[in-house]
């Protein structure tokens, strides 16, 4: 029986083969993980009050002073921006509230909250303003892969505030 011979010339080439398929992989998942449909979304509050020709304004913080409280509308809106290179569809917007052991999902959209987002793109959703909605502790978008983006925390938050001001000055003019 005859050893088998290796040459140099075939160990080299078959070392180099090994390396250059391992650079291959590490370069297809880096560039796999960098080609994602990414969502940035923050929370701003918005307050509708009809106009004299039967349209809708959007009131600014010193506008609610001459509001009319009892015709005003008061709604979150949700902003989100795809600033990823693949288009994303957003599915669902919900929230975390603490529980007593644990943190319990609660559905915060209404019907219209499905919306697909191409790339660098912005959208809006819109969320009726609840009871519920105060003891959310953070605010995330589901998209269709199953993944979750938490909303800005802070925007959230300041826009809960400024719902609950708005709605004190709305009874202070009430009576």
């Amino acid at each position: 029986m005859d050893p088998i011979k290796i040459s140099l010339g075939s160990l080299i080439a078959s070392g180099l083969a090994v390396i250059v398929s391992i650079l291959t992989f590490i370069w297809t998942v880096r560039r796999d993980r960098k080609d994602r449909a990414r969502i940035e979304a923050s929370v701003k509050l918005e307050i509708l009050a009809p106009d004299g020709s039967g349209g809708v304004l959007t009131l600014k913080r010193e506008e609610w002073a001459t509001a009319d409280y009892s015709k005003s509308t008061i709604r979150l809106v949700v902003e989100a921006a795809n600033i990823g290179r693949r288009p994303v569809k957003i599915v669902s917007l919900y929230g975390k509230e603490r529980g007593l052991c644990f943190w319990r999902k609660a559905p915060v959209s209404d019907s219209n909250s499905s919306k697909t987002l191409n790339e660098v793109e912005q959208g809006r959703l819109y969320v009726s303003l609840t009871p519920l909605l105060f003891r959310i502790r953070r605010l995330y978008i589901r998209d269709s892969a199953n993944k979750d983006w938490a909303v800005d925390q802070k925007s959230f938050r300041q826009s809960l505030i400024e719902a609950e001001l708005f709605e004190k000055e709305a009874k202070r003019a009430g009576d």
